[in-house]
């Protein structure tokens, strides 16, 4: 058996249509707990994440990037 590994796509049935649950986060990744709608099998999508910087609130309450800020 030949399983997809996209993201959005069932890996059994190749279907793009996923019932998402809530994102869980693990050390520096998080994953999306899925279940395919059309094939009913489930299981989970992995996504890693890195730093790139801070937002913040600028004196008019707007959310502004620290490195426009420091310009």
């Amino acid at each position: 058996m030949k399983l997809f590994n996209e993201e959005g796509k069932c890996p059994f049935c190749g279907s793009n249509d996923l019932d998402y649950g809530v994102m869980e986060p693990e050390d520096d990744m998080v994953y999306y707990p899925w279940t395919c709608s059309d094939c009913g099998k489930h299981g989970e999508e992995w996504y890693s994440m890195r730093f790139t910087g801070h937002n913040v609130e600028d004196e008019n309450g707007d959310m502004v990037d620290v490195d426009d800020l420091n310009k």
